[in-house]
């Protein structure tokens, strides 16, 4: 109706029909957007695709030294088995990289009779694809493609959770706040603490605290919860 009013009652538009301003406003300040994620309902949301899941986790730490062209994985990361299973703009057809109506057989998502079209391209092979993928990025493990050393690519900024490797629960409240939104469940912190506690900040201690953090980074984008965007 061309108008879209705030939460604080102010009004955007001309109430003429496709008012591109009410248009806008209604997008980015719909309430489903600024609410409190602990509020949403479980059965809301939509799988996170894999292609996100990795640019979630770059953006998140500040990835440095980015150079697509010299990683093979990334020239092009459409295997399931070993990759991501998508490519950006490699979709097989014009509905992306799954049918728009698409019902996952045998799940609760089907019983309940939701399109759930994202779970089509979630499989045993693809989640052990993705989590070998991700494993070489995680742990800075990324060489240039014609050179056995040199500097690893794709290199993250985890300074910040690092300087909280001694205390593992608040280490855990930052990366929960960036990676999920403070959306973990209270069984996966907890098995991610106990997990990261195991180990010892012994040695070379810069390199433990690292460790600790690369694990929890890990475990946490392997969860359920950051696989769900709500």
């Amino acid at each position: 109706n061309g108008k879209y009013i705030a939460q604080n009652g102010r009004v955007f538009g001309s109430e003429v029909y496709s008012d591109l301003e009410a248009t806008l406003a209604a997008v980015l300040l719909d309430e489903s957007i600024h609410g409190d994620p602990a509020d949403i309902a479980p059965n809301t949301g939509k799988v996170r695709e894999p292609v996100l899941r990795f640019v979630h986790w770059a953006r998140a730490f500040d990835v440095d030294n980015v150079d697509s062209d010299e990683v093979t994985d990334l020239n092009d990361s459409s295997d399931p088995a070993g990759r991501l299973g998508q490519h950006p703009l490699k979709a097989r057809s014009v509905f992306n990289f799954y049918r728009p109506g698409y019902v996952a057989p045998n799940t609760e998502s089907g019983t309940l009779g939701l399109t759930t079209p994202e779970l089509q391209t979630s499989n045993e092979s693809s989640a052990m694809g993705y989590t070998n993928f991700m494993t070489q990025f995680v742990f800075n493990d990324i060489k240039p493609r014609y050179a056995k050393e040199g500097t690893p690519l794709f290199t993250p900024d985890y300074e910040g959770a690092a300087s909280l490797a001694d205390t593992p629960n608040q280490m855990l409240d930052r990366l929960d706040l960036i990676l999920t939104a403070n959306r973990l469940t209270e069984t996966e912190r907890n098995e991610i603490e106990d997990i990261i506690t195991l180990i010892p900040l012994s040695g070379d201690e810069e390199e433990a605290r690292l460790t600790r953090v690369k694990v929890a980074v890990f475990l946490i984008i392997n969860t359920a919860t950051y696989g769900l965007v709500q």
